[in-house]
């Protein structure tokens, strides 16, 4: 037996081993810790409060769940969408905090009764894509809500989360703005693009054997074994038997959950048809973007020209507006002269003050012979100030929508290609996982072949040594018996019956070796293969599977030779 510092330290060298393997970056969740969520108290407070009541936990099917899921989804989406940021935001806790969930078990009777969280339901279900629809047809100036949703559903990094957002949103308003029907054909054209982005929900499941489990116990296991190779005892070799059986059952059971798991993009979402309806979109908005730039235009030139029009007239090309101010200024200057004068000119006071008299009239009389202009000019320019809004209102509004329209033409021209390289990235990483699938569970095998060498060569051992005791011992039996020994011969007949005993052992241990011989023959032909190195260790695997088959050949002759 190790000592606990020597196992923890063994299984934390052979954890390492796989760090790369145990690196899972897609799973992690993009909201804030438990602290942070302001109903985590609420919650916990909900929870005490139904164990008091001794309340049971409700268990529910995973059809009966996306069931209940999309007629929410639907009911909200189609007839309630005030509630749309608040059932987002319910989902998105849901997903951070299984807390919320601990009165409900969702029961995936297609993987034998296993229990699933809510995030697969979630996943599986069609509520994002009618998310995602609404989002289009009422677009929403706060798109927070469904950024969370897609960062915990769907591949790629929070940039590519964001940039989906606002472009989805972008163009629900370029349709708004152009006044256009939203086709149901370009709706469901843009949900095939998310329902291909999802995440595998496999791999988001909370419970049962997942790969980081899995990666756990290989660990385990081969500190084990590291520990086992120390030791050449008999009994150590039977435990490494059994360790390298379990390898090789783990890492049979990774390559299945990876071969599972891997997205057929060749298959169900092919690159030129994608292509092909990506074009499609485009032309749809591109449309619409020549609308708004013909409107555009319009209003500009609209506006330009209205623009022009107010600054003619600002700068004073009326005739009667002018001559109106010439004369004030006219007489302006004058009663100026006419005070310096009188200044300059005491003894001619009195004349000089007739005369100002004379020019103030002239003055009130022609303000009040002009009244009429001015007020007719003055009017003239606020109906001018009341257009001028009215265009600058017009003008702006159409740039607003000429900039979301272009925003909106630029996100489905980058979408296609983003896209792809979202899948193909999950797709490499996939295939790099598969490939160190491969070679480990082709190492493991490798392991179990030697394991079950030593494990034949024990059992011939054992075979030969029962078969040399026996021989000797009946020997002895029988002259005991002539000899009237009846003493030792009771003793030697129960000596031979536990031998025998141990006889039939070995047999049943070498007809346990053949049935490992065909189960790890029937893994290995079921692999496939992708490196030459997996192949020459697989061709390794053969010789020495071959070189066993041969010795349990033998042992099976002699067993049989000694039998007749």
């Amino acid at each position: 037996m190790l000592a606990g510092s020597d196992a923890i330290a063994a299984f934390k060298q052979a954890r390492s081993l796989h760090s790369e393997l145990n690196d899972r970056k897609d799973f992690h969740m993009n909201g804030g810790t438990h602290a942070q969520n302001w109903s985590t108290y609420q919650n916990r407070s909900n929870l005490q409060k139904s164990r008091r009541e001794g309340k049971t936990v409700r268990e529910i099917t995973v059809q009966d769940a996306i069931k209940e899921l999309e007629e929410k989804s639907i009911s909200v989406h189609r007839q309630n969408l005030a509630g749309r940021i608040s059932l987002w935001g319910q989902w998105s806790r849901r997903m951070e905090d299984n807390r919320l969930d601990a009165d409900l078990k969702y029961i995936d009777n297609d993987q034998g009764g296993s229990v699933v969280s809510f995030d697969e339901v979630f996943i599986r279900s069609r509520a994002l894509e009618e998310a995602v629809a609404s989002l289009i047809r009422n677009p929403l100036s706060d798109d927070t809500e469904i950024t969370f949703l897609f960062s915990h559903c769907l591949e790629g990094d929070a940039l590519f989360h964001r940039k989906l957002a606002d472009g989805f949103k972008t163009i629900g308003e370029c349709f708004r703005d152009s006044g256009r029907t939203i086709p149901e054909e370009f709706v469901n054209q843009i949900l095939v693009v998310v329902t291909s982005l999802k995440i595998n929900p496999k791999l988001r499941r909370t419970s049962g054997l997942t790969l980081n489990k899995i990666d756990d116990e290989i660990s385990f296991n081969l500190a084990k074994a590291q520990e086992l190779q120390k030791d050449n005892a008999m009994a150590s070799k039977e435990a490494m038997f059994r360790c390298t059986s379990e390898l090789v059952r783990l890492g049979l059971e990774k390559n299945k959950l990876l071969s599972s798991s891997t997205c057929q993009v060749a298959e169900a979402f092919e690159e030129e048809h994608v292509r092909a309806v990506f074009e499609e979109m485009d032309s749809v908005i591109s449309a619409i973007l020549q609308e708004v730039i013909t409107r555009y235009n319009t209003a500009e030139t609209q506006y330009e020209t209205f623009q022009s029009k107010i600054k003619t007239a600002m700068m004073g090309d009326d005739a009667e507006y002018l001559r109106v101010v010439e004369e004030d200024q006219r007489l302006d200057s004058e009663l100026s002269r006419l005070m310096a004068r009188k200044r300059e000119l005491q003894a001619q006071l009195e004349e000089v003050s007739v005369q100002i008299s004379s020019v103030e009239q002239k003055k009130r009389n022609h303000h009040a012979a002009s009244h009429k202009i001015m007020a007719t000019y003055h009017k003239r320019m606020k109906s001018f100030q009341g257009e001028d809004d009215k265009m600058s209102i017009a003008y702006k509004n159409s740039k607003a929508a000429l900039e979301r329209c272009q925003r909106g033409h630029s996100f489905v021209a980058s979408l296609c290609d983003e896209t792809f390289g979202s899948l193909q990235e999950r797709t490499t990483r996939i295939d790099k996982d598969r490939r160190e699938a491969n070679r480990q569970l082709l190492h493991f095998i490798l392991s179990h072949v030697e394991a079950m060498r030593a494990s034949i060569d024990l059992v011939h051992r054992r075979f030969d040594f029962c078969r040399s005791k026996l021989d000797g011992m009946r020997s002895e039996l029988q002259e005991a018996k002539e000899i009237g020994l009846a003493d030792l011969a009771a003793d030697l007949a129960s000596a031979i019956g536990k031998f025998e005993e141990m006889q039939v052992g070995a047999y049943r241990g070498l007809d346990g070796s053949k049935h490992e011989l065909e189960r790890v023959q029937q893994i290995l032909s079921s692999l496939h293969l992708l490196d030459e190195d997996d192949y020459q260790t697989k061709t390794r695997i053969d010789q020495d599977l071959a070189l066993l088959e041969r010795k349990v050949s033998e042992l099976e002759a002699k067993s049989t030779a000694r039998s007749m």
